[in-house]
């Protein structure tokens, strides 16, 4: 018989070698940290600029009576503080991304252990998935970092810059900055921005289905095919880790996800012409950066009754002319139409064609063509007769007369009845717009004529010319800078 105490013996022996293995592995684990510390640790990028993160935002653009438009971004993104995530959506992404997110020092040990073992029987032929260990810090550290390559060197990076998150950061701060930075597809990153463009509502208002559905996104997130089959997956997993009951899985599970197409939908064609326009304009005047990733918010002057109303009686028009054009080869007619409140010089409708959806050439503000006698009042007559040249009872012969200074010889202008008048005064001249009248009159201003067209910003290159009298401008004008005039 074997006594008590040889069996006590050989129990410790085996211990003691246990315990001792266990030692060295601790220790040999802990100098191999120490070792890849020493090598990947030291250019690590500053992670210490995150306690105050301020990500790019959107550009937001409104109409006059405070309707969103559309959004210029190059990242489509709306910054919400963790206070204002709702706590079904963070335990969302936990019970999808880390269940262990609010215990882990950065890595998860365990996490780690479990995928090694899954991914091994997955390459013995067993019935697992391949599958990683990056914890909800790792990703920040990725996300915000390093490069999306997949190597040993920089998930050592990965790893390390997640530990020192961790020893900087609380865990609240660490979910905001992964919640606000995630790309969770449709060029939405954040949950903010994701919840507007799949849902149209804020974070606030989510379901316990949507909520599961975003964070369902990370893993696939441009693949809508199994949108239902990953957003019931998560709630699996919710109701796995406790957050919610049977019931509410089996509920959220039944209903309609009714995702919508984002914002660029929601912005009727009727306002294309005029957003393109704006963005042109601050793309000029504040740079890419600051257009796109700024978070300004633009009130424009644009009141959307009368953009409905404006851009309606355009096509109306367009639809009416082109029917009588029975050639199914030749060009449609296209227009513009510009209004402008004639009190303030705002302007609040534009449509620059039929559709912008067909051409976006913008003829409301990129077409330039001859005025014609529209502009009468700015170079002949206004400049008069605020010089004092003329009133509106002088009277001006209407007689052929030869103003063309390259072709002395001709008659120059004619009237478009091809008809004159005689003496007649500058109030009916106005009234029939007639050309001779008109040139006559800017004979006395030329000077101050080509002042006013400056002023009104339809100059530019224009001669000092008899013909600008009439319309004949060098480069044309357009509706807006003739609207604006």
């Amino acid at each position: 018989m074997i006594c008590k105490k040889t069996i006590w013996e050989r129990l410790g022996k085996v211990l003691r070698v246990v315990l001792l293995a266990v030692f060295w592995a601790i220790a040999a684990a802990i100098a191999a940290l120490a070792v890849l510390v020493v090598l990947y640790g030291q250019d690590l990028p500053d992670y210490r600029k995150l306690a105050t993160y301020s990500p790019p935002v959107a550009t937001r653009l409104y109409a006059a009576d405070g309707s969103l438009l559309i959004e210029y971004a190059e990242e489509r993104r709306v910054f919400i503080d963790f206070e204002d995530m709702p706590p079904q959506l963070i335990n969302a992404f936990v019970a999808a991304e880390d269940k262990n997110f609010w215990h882990h020092p950065g890595i998860d040990a365990f996490g780690v252990a479990r995928a090694t073992l899954n991914n091994v029987i997955k390459v013995l032929g067993g019935p697992t998935r391949f599958s990683g260990a990056s914890t909800i810090t790792q990703q920040v550290a990725k996300n915000f970092f390093l490069t999306s390559d997949r190597t040993v060197s920089r998930k050592i990076k990965e790893a390390i810059l997640a530990l020192r998150l961790e020893r900087a950061f609380s865990k609240q701060h660490i979910m905001t900055l992964y919640l606000n930075q995630i790309f969770l597809g449709a060029r939405a990153y954040g949950v903010g921005s994701a919840s507007l463009m799949y849902f149209n509502k804020p974070v606030a208002e989510l379901t316990l289905a949507q909520s599961a559905f975003l964070a369902s996104l990370p893993k696939a997130p441009n693949d809508r095919d199994k949108a239902i089959e990953r957003r019931n997956y998560v709630l699996r997993r919710m109701y796995q880790e406790g957050f919610i009951s049977r019931a509410e899985m089996f509920a959220a599970a039944e209903e309609e996800l009714n995702i919508n197409s984002g914002f660029t939908a929601q912005m009727a064609d009727d306002f294309q012409y005029f957003a393109e326009e704006v963005r042109r304009q601050l793309l000029n005047e504040l740079g890419r950066d600051t257009l796109y990733n700024g978070g300004l918010y633009i009130k424009t002057t644009i009141v959307p009754k009368f953009q409905k109303a404006a851009s309606a009686a355009l096509k109306a028009e367009l639809d009416r002319y082109n029917s009588r054009i029975k050639d199914p080869d030749a060009p449609r007619l296209q227009g513009a139409i510009m209004a402008v409140n004639p009190h303030t010089g705002r302007v609040v409708a534009i449509s620059g064609g039929h559709s912008f959806a067909e051409s976006s050439y913008n003829r409301a503000t990129q077409a330039r063509r001859q005025p014609g006698s529209s502009i009468k009042p700015i170079a002949d007559y206004g400049p008069a007769l605020d010089v004092r040249a003329i009133t509106a009872a002088t009277v001006v012969d209407d007689a052929p007369a030869h103003l063309d200074p390259q072709r002395p010889d001709r008659i120059y202008p004619k009237n478009s009845s091809n008809s004159f008048r005689g003496l007649t005064t500058v109030r009916n001249a106005v009234i029939r717009s007639v050309n001779v009248v008109a040139a006559k009159v800017w004979t006395l201003i030329p000077d101050t004529s080509l002042e006013y067209l400056n002023k009104v910003g339809i100059n530019r290159d224009n001669e000092r010319n008899v013909a600008l009298s009439l319309g004949g401008l060098n480069r044309g004008v357009t509706p807006l800078e003739m609207a604006g005039a």
